[in-house]
């Protein structure tokens, strides 16, 4: 997830994260990611994402955490910040 905001032409790293979602297969990761890279920026691909995904809001919902991470923080800082957003203890992971 990390990798697919840092970059929305990374479609690799876009299928990862997308194919995890129920109903997503690779057909729709593939639409989706074709939205994400015409995108003027991540901020408006997140949006785009939410509107194609009424229902499951929580698709965007790291990415957007990972945006407000300040820039050059280390991974592990990261990881650390986007799992206490959600309440998922540094221990279980």
């Amino acid at each position: 997830m990390i990798r697919a905001v840092a970059s929305q032409y990374d479609e690799i790293a876009w299928v990862r994260y997308l194919t995890l979602w129920p109903r997503i297969g690779d057909a729709t990761a593939a639409r989706i990611i074709s939205h994400i890279q015409k995108s003027e920026s991540i901020d408006n691909a997140l949006r785009g994402l939410e509107s194609q995904f009424p229902n499951q809001r929580q698709i965007v919902k790291g990415p957007k955490l990972i945006l407000k991470v300040p820039k050059g923080q280390k991974l592990q800082s990261v990881i650390s910040f986007v799992l206490n957003q959600v309440c998922i203890p540094m221990s279980v992971v």
